[in-house]
């Protein structure tokens, strides 16, 4: 039997979130009380039953799956060209966590992680890999405390035709002197080669790309 897990980011109010991205914000639309009255059903003696919350989330909020649009342009596909069959399937955990803090991760650090493990890759596996981060992803030092991905490591791995390449991470491609500068406020954010890496490689229609704090799938980027 096939076992799911889910490594997704809570959603709430107080969680981190990509520099400069608001985070989510959750209101009560209609209460208990207050819907049971709207139908008639308070006069009933039903004065509690479905309550209504709005939700408002920005599109890199959390676990989430960027398309190929973001990285080359309006003329790409958005998130409805990614096959849903490409977000599901086999997985390999590469253990990083023994890395230094905003150290990159090279190509044959890939391959002595699969090695490692003695697992050969093939076509439309889910890379997972492991920085540490998700340990403490309520923590501030979780926008800057974990190695990265270079994009020669995640160019490595195109050949094995994969679904998909996620990291464990906010910054998942961006080195230490790099995110510096990201989260500097009055600075544009810096290009992150292993991003574009993984877009502009892709051989897929669409593609999830990163997830911010685990390797499921939450929320959308259309862009």
């Amino acid at each position: 039997m096939t076992r799911l897990v889910d490594l997704s980011m809570d959603v709430h109010r107080d969680m981190l979130t990509f520099p400069r991205v608001p985070p989510p914000t959750l209101v009560l639309y209609e209460s208990w009380q207050e819907f049971a009255e709207r139908i008639g059903a308070a006069a009933y003696g039903a004065t509690s039953l479905t309550a209504s919350y709005l939700i408002i989330q920005n599109d890199h909020v959390g676990t989430h799956v960027d398309a190929v649009k973001h990285i080359r342009g309006p003329e790409a596909p958005g998130v409805e060209g990614i096959p849903l069959e490409y977000c599901f399937s086999d997985g390999v955990v590469l253990d990083f966590r023994h890395k230094e803090n905003g150290s990159r991760i090279f190509p044959d650090e890939i391959d002595e992680a699969l090695a490692k493990v003695g697992y050969t890759l093939k076509e439309r596996d889910i890379v997972l890999i492991h920085t540490g981060a998700g340990a403490y992803n309520t923590e501030e030092r979780y926008r800057t405390d974990h190695p990265g991905m270079t994009a020669e490591a995640t160019r490595h791995l195109r050949p094995a035709g994969l679904g998909d390449v996620r990291g464990q991470a906010l910054l998942g491609g961006a080195p230490r002197h790099e995110r510096g500068r990201l989260l500097a406020p009055r600075e544009p954010p810096e290009p992150r080669p292993a991003a574009a890496a993984r877009l502009q490689a892709r051989r897929l229609p669409g593609q999830v790309d990163r997830n911010d704090g685990g390797a499921g799938a939450g929320g959308c980027d259309p862009r």
